[in-house]
């Protein structure tokens, strides 16, 4: 596994337009700076600081805000080539944010800096602005900045008490006093004599020199880049392929933090031919980042062969969906995930008309997966038959318990329960065997058990793929996919799904786990209705009243009384029958409502 020190061969500080390397032993590098000689020696050396063109270092010159930004980003792996895309990412992200900085040489970085979370964008706009970008950084700004980026705000949090005892500390403001706090606990920092801490003084680049070198040994970054080639969700474990071709795995612990395009997500969210970034800090996995690029699409085809030159691999597909065969070139990145049959192989494994799917970004195929023309799939149960998109989409859920999504062919055969059947008549949670012919489905054979289930409507979900019933009984609710031609009927006559009310009781039958006929009885509403006895028929139990509507007119409503309907006399206290009712009396009525009939359980005669 190759690994980069990012922060020995990438920190890189501009200081000047004017600055050019030189060897360790700058003259002007004297015993004054004894403290400092050591760092400016070995970074020198290194070719991370660099001196002046008349040979000099010019230790004690002070440097900018914008040149701390460009510095301390250089000290979160800003300028290392593995970490060029997240840098240009993390500029895309916030260039429009950063308007009125673009003019400053350390707005890229100062874009990376808010994408490392260490700034604010206002912060950052602060920093760079015009009037005082070229301001000499103060040391407690260069505590804050050191302490940002080493984890301080997160520390803080969990460790509010903090004991700043620099004789000098009131004038230290106090938004800093935390971070001052962290970057001298750490030994980033030290005082300056007499217990001060100075923190209004400029920092110098014999200073800047020092606190570099205590960063690269605290922090010890290391970058590793290349292409997803497999993700395990249940290990907490990814592998990649380096641009050197090389397959290295990593294990993904809780502590690492992982990022889409800037957003932070979970290991779930990534996906075989994404380009990530893998940091490390004193060998352990300090954090990844993926990144999926503008332009990203997927294409397939039938193999028609490959090309190698010293300028890299193209693989030429032809198109299957016409009937004039059309080929294609595609160029394959160096390190491109190649998978044959669902697991690793080699691009000379693919044979001369295999079904090839390569997902392309930037111009390059990322991933590629080859597989036979023709290839069964057993023991596969279907999850979800969505038709809202162009053609019949079918998801499955294969042995190996993942979720695959097939286009159905507009010819494909299809048989249930050993009988033809149209793909209407599949059904979610039928076991089906597959046949894919260039990787659409062109054979189902699906089989499905028959149930009837009886409960109360306790939820419906309409959707334009695949509407749900949530049945309650006995205590217990589950929840059912149905038929596209679903029958429905309430009270026996035909019905729609928007006619179901919630608290029905209803009969389904059921195949496999989906709804192909619910039979419904008329839901009850409880209903109240005060009114005036418009007329009386005792015979038929029947009262009808008039009553007032929302809107003032005047409407009726029938009543129907039966034997164990109780009806009270306020007035008196007195129970009565229909008989003693009369025409003009106001009344109270309590009952249900089923099917536009009103059967009233209590009834109170008020005058």
């Amino acid at each position: 596994m190759k690994k980069v020190l990012s922060l020995v061969l990438s920190l890189v500080l501009v200081l000047s337009t004017a600055v050019v390397a030189f060897a360790a032993g700058f003259p002007d590098v004297n015993s004054n700076y004894s403290w400092a000689q050591e760092a400016i020696n070995s970074l020198s050396e290194s070719g991370v600081i660099t001196g002046y063109d008349d040979g000099t270092f010019q230790p004690g010159k002070s440097i900018t805000r914008q040149e701390a930004i460009t510095l301390f980003s250089k000290a979160l792996g800003a300028s290392e080539k593995m970490n060029e895309p997240i840098v240009n990412l993390a500029y895309g992200i916030y260039e429009a944010d950063l308007a009125g900085c673009e003019d400053s040489y350390a707005v890229k970085q100062g874009a990376y800096m808010v994408y490392r979370k260490v700034l604010t964008i206002d912060e950052v706009k602060e920093y760079l602005s015009k009037e005082k970008r070229d301001v000499e950084l103060k040391r407690y700004e260069a505590a804050t900045l050191i302490a940002k980026a080493l984890g301080a705000d997160a520390w803080m949090k969990t460790n509010p008490e903090i004991d700043v005892t620099f004789a000098d500390k009131d004038d230290i403001p106090a938004m800093a006093l935390g971070y001052v706090f962290y970057a001298t606990e750490l030994g980033i920092m030290n005082g300056m004599g007499d217990n001060k801490f100075g923190p209004n003084e400029t920092v110098t680049r014999a200073q800047i020199a020092v606190m570099i070198r205590r960063i690269l040994d605290t922090m010890d970054f290391e970058y590793i880049r290349g292409m997803i080639s497999s993700v395990d969700t249940l290990m907490n474990n990814l592998s990649i392929k380096t641009e050197e071709g090389e397959t290295v795995k990593f294990g993904v612990g809780n502590s690492s933090a992982i990022f889409l395009d800037g957003e932070k997500v979970t290991l779930t969210d990534l996906e075989v031919g994404m380009e990530c970034v893998f940091t490390f800090s004193k060998e352990s996995l300090y954090q990844i980042d993926a990144i999926t690029y503008e332009g990203e699409e997927t294409v397939s085809g039938a193999f028609r062969g490959k090309q190698t030159t010293n300028a890299g691999t193209t693989v030429k597909l032809a198109d299957i969906t016409k009937e004039e065969e059309t080929v294609t070139s595609y160029k394959l990145a160096s390190n491109v995930v190649i998978k044959i049959n669902g697991g690793s192989g080699a691009i000379t494994d693919i044979k001369n008309g295999d079904y090839v799917t390569i997902k392309m970004s930037g111009g390059l195929g990322v991933s590629l997966s080859a597989e036979p023309k023709t290839r069964k799939i057993s023991s596969v149960k279907i999850e979800n038959i969505d038709t809202s998109s162009n053609g019949v989409v079918i998801t499955v859920l294969t042995s190996d318990e993942e979720s695959v999504e097939y286009t159905l062919a507009d010819n494909a055969t299809i048989t249930r329960n050993g009988k033809k059947a149209d793909f209407s008549e599949l059904a979610i949670g039928d076991n089906a065997e597959l046949t894919l012919d260039y990787g659409e489905i062109s054979d189902i054979m699906a089989t499905g058990k028959a149930k009837s289930i009886e409960g109360t409507i306790d939820e419906i979900t309409v959707s334009s793929s695949t509407s749900y019933i949530t049945i309650s009984s006995g205590g217990n609710k589950s929840k059912y996919p149905m038929a596209r031609d679903c029958t429905i009927t309430i009270e026996g006559k035909e019905a729609t799904i928007y006619d179901l009310k919630l608290g029905s009781y209803v009969k389904l039958e059921v195949s496999s786990e989906t709804v192909t006929e619910i039979a419904s009885e008329a839901a009850s509403e409880a209903l109240t209705v005060t009114g005036t006895i418009k007329t009386i028929n005792t015979s038929y139990g029947l009262v009808v009243i008039t009553y007032e509507g929302l809107n003032g007119q005047e409407l009726e409503k029938q009543l129907f009384l039966k034997d164990s309907t109780k009806i009270l006399d306020t007035k008196s206290g007195k129970l009565l029958t229909i008989k003693n009712l009369n025409v003009g009396n106001v009344i109270t009525a309590a009952g249900t409502e089923k099917l536009g009939v009103y059967e009233v359980s209590s009834l109170m005669v008020l005058q």
